[in-house]
């Protein structure tokens, strides 16, 4: 792999502005390499004449063009280098003074994370015990906080030390290329042992630092393992080393996904063959076993929740493809999926309900050597949903993606009643995921009605487990709208200001949607609620249209250089955004049938199941841009603020100093009568067995010589965050002079 892909490989997206423009060095130098090559050819053709060689290398060396344009290449190699320099020094230790307060924060709360439990523990063995276990279940909340906190420290100061190692490679790297390739004659000597004896400098400097870092790692490694895995340090290293190893793709993984994905495509063509044949017509009522008259509604279901699957493979490629950091945003630590694993996944349940489909097909329309049994066949579509609900709420955590689980479960509590202790917009994310999946949930509502009446009658039932005719059709939309008001009431809550901000349009537009979607289901009363419906329907609609463009997707930024966009761009081209853009309005028509589940009944289609399932693939298909872009946002706004990890969260505040200041330093475990038998006790052990003097012996908290008398320029930060588009500029412009270049000298 070339230094320059390897280098791009290991920025972190959030930084990458602030980086050695090793890209456009490169391209400054290009003129001097195809120089020098032309020189290296001449010397092999004129092996034997070197009188007429030297006479032709000097008449290419003293021509204006060639001279002009090296001597400027040159000079602004000089000048960007020397702009680089500038910023990624100031970068380094501004985040340098950053970690070190953080460093000192983190020490801080181990300390009072010390006393309070000391001091829990003391009441106890005093005889007052009467709020106890309330104080230890509310100190074990915070230990966990702070355990996280940690680990997103440990984060930072991996990244940091990254960011150091690839630029000072990225320099050395650089200036063998200048020393190589640049034309001796043509070099600003005075300007370049001004701009070079810098750069030497910052490399001893920045060659300095991943040491600094690697102690600091160790001191917090200690930290973590000392204070939160005495008893198993093994595991805490495991899950520390997880965040340092980058996940690669198995050939055994890519080998299965190919597999599946091919037999897959192979039972699609089946299914659309059997179609163009006349079977699995949803228009047949003369056929009793048709599958789209009773079971199309169980089938569809199963292939909108497969469907928004693939989507959310799709946006997973996106968002890797173009270095989206969407970790941060979901919340998700070292346990996440790759691409292809989750790729793999949506192919084997693309493959059993392809399969499932196409035998039940076969089946119900009595294709021979096929026969409908009543017996079993029925029940393929109930067996599926049970697959597929088990796969989600499986028990355990070690196989078929347990981490992943457990994080789907965290954030659904969070999005039910979590958001009320701490507010966080991924709660709100996953709301929207399940107003979008409104038409597979129907679906498993009538699954569910299905099956019941089929077992308390015997009879297979006519019309009444249809959404248009149940209550629960329409709660399936309100109820996650009503949740999101909600949200935004606390939102509002947490910030101190409800009126004349964002989360006042959000719970209005959210409350407009809600009764959207309730008006549909009072349109089988009276046809009045039916006329009431169409104005609402088409301003929300609008409404939340203008609003994913303005304020979720922040287009539409004023001084924005790209028309109709933003500044910062994390995919390449604006012509996705446009497209993007476009296509949502579109979506957005197709998404208010989407919360209104009846009106499809007054539009007189013949194919109404199917229109259904095509309203239910749109309304997926919006949800798959509509992530795309929400995250990609999400990702600008963390790149503006050079954001990397999640907020890190102190939560032991020394508040009750006056309770703590009589506990001695150092209480050891027989002033407590406590033994590492007993297992009630088993967090206080694994905090007594920490070091205490670790934070005092550490050589980090002495007062630091590295970047003595340095002070970083902010301003020069926030120009640096700003320059892309220009040194983008350059490198293509740069880029055009080199092509004529060549073609005049050829």
């Amino acid at each position: 792999m070339k230094f320059a892909k390897l280098f791009l490989n290991e920025m972190i997206p959030e930084w990458i502005k602030l980086y050695l423009n090793y890209k456009l060095l490169k391209t400054q130098l290009s003129s001097s390499v195809y120089i020098m090559k032309k020189i290296k050819l001449m010397k092999s053709k004129y092996k034997t004449k070197k009188k007429q060689y030297k006479q032709e290398k000097q008449i290419l060396l003293e021509n204006e063009q060639v001279q002009s344009k090296i001597k400027s290449d040159l000079q602004g190699f000089c000048v960007t280098i020397k702009e680089d320099l500038i910023k990624i020094q100031s970068f380094i230790i501004w985040k340098y003074q950053d970690i070190q307060k953080k460093n000192t924060k983190v020490q801080e709360q181990i300390k009072l994370m010390k006393k309070q439990l000391e001091f829990i523990k003391l009441k106890q063995y005093m005889g007052d015990d009467s709020d106890y276990k309330k104080q230890m279940d509310n100190f074990k909340e915070k230990q966990y906080i702070l355990k996280q906190t940690i680990y997103q420290f440990y984060i930072e100061i991996l990244q940091y030390k990254s960011f150091v190692t690839s630029n000072h490679q990225g320099l050395i790297k650089i200036l063998k290329k200048y020393k190589k390739w640049s034309i001796a004659q043509f070099r600003d000597k005075q300007f370049e042992s001004l701009v070079l004896s810098e750069v030497m400098n910052e490399i001893l400097i920045l060659k300095k630092v991943p040491d600094k870092c690697s102690q600091l790692l160790n001191v917090t490694e200690r930290l973590l393992l000392n204070n939160f895995y005495a008893l198993n340090p093994k595991q805490g290293r495991y899950n520390l080393r997880k965040y340092q190893q980058k996940k690669t793709v198995k050939g055994k993984i890519l080998f299965k996904f190919g597999l599946f994905i091919g037999f897959a495509l192979v039972l699609l063509t089946f299914i659309i063959l059997l179609r163009i044949e006349g079977y699995i017509d949803p228009d047949n009522d003369q056929n009793q076993h048709s599958i789209f008259q009773k079971m199309f509604p169980c089938f569809r279901g199963l292939a909108l929740f497969i469907i928004y699957y693939w989507y959310l493979a799709l946006d997973l490629w996106g968002w890797t493809h173009f270095r989206i950091n969407y970790k941060i945003y979901l919340g998700f630590n070292h346990h996440f999926s790759t691409v292809v694993e989750v790729f793999k996944r949506v192919s084997y349940f693309s493959t059993m309900f392809l399969l499932s489909f196409v035998f039940y097909s076969l089946q119900a329309e009595n294709i021979e050597p096929f026969q409908y049994r009543d017996s079993y066949t029925k029940y393929i579509p109930l067996v599926l949903w049970c697959l597929l609900l088990l796969y989600i709420f499986f028990p355990f955590t070690t196989i078929l993606n347990g981490p992943g689980r457990v994080w789907l479960y965290k954030i659904l509590a969070g999005a039910v009643y979590g958001h009320f202790i701490k507010y966080e917009s991924r709660f709100t994310f996953c709301l929207d995921q399940f107003i979008s999946m409104a038409i597979p949930l129907r679906d498993l509502d009538y699954t569910i009605c299905y099956y019941k009446t089929i077992w308390q009658t015997g009879e297979i039932p006519d019309n009444q487990c249809f959404s248009s005719n149940r209550l629960t059709g329409a709660l399936i939309a309100i109820i996650p709208f009503s949740m999101k008001t909600i949200h935004y009431l606390t939102r509002a809550r947490d910030k101190g200001k409800f009126w004349h901000t964002d989360e006042m349009w959000n719970f209005f537009k959210t409350l407009l949607a809600t009764w959207v979607a309730v008006l549909s289901f009072l349109a089988n009363k009276h046809y009045l609620f039916r006329i009431i419906w169409i104005p609402f329907a088409a301003f929300c609609s609008l409404f939340q249209y203008w609003w994913d463009l303005k304020k979720d997707w922040l287009f539409f930024e004023e001084g924005s250089n790209v028309r109709f966009l933003r500044n910062d761009l994390g995919y390449n081209h604006p012509c996705i955004y446009y497209f993007i853009g476009i296509s949502n309005f579109f979506l957005r028509l197709t998404w208010i049938l989407t919360v209104s589940p009846n009106m499809y009944l007054y539009l007189n289609i013949s194919n109404k199941e199917v229109f259904i399932f095509i309203i239910g693939f749109l309304e997926m298909t919006r949800r798959l841009i509509n992530n795309f872009i929400k995250i990609e946002k999400e990702y600008i706004t963390n790149l503006r603020s050079l954001k990397t990890t999640r907020d890190l969260v102190y939560p032991f505040v020394n508040q009750d100093k006056s309770n703590f200041q009589d506990i001695p330093d150092r209480l050891t475990l027989s002033v407590l009568n406590l033994n590492e038998q007993d297992k009630q006790d088993e967090d206080l052990i694994q905090l007594f067995r920490a070091t205490t003097n670790l934070l005092e012996k550490s050589d980090l908290n002495k007062s630091d010589y590295l970047f003595q008398g340095f002070q970083p320029d902010m301003e020069i930060l926030e120009r640096a965050k700003k320059q892309e588009k220009f040194q983008e500029s350059q490198i293509r412009k740069i880029k055009q002079e080199n092509k004529n270049f060549k073609a005049q000298l050829i």
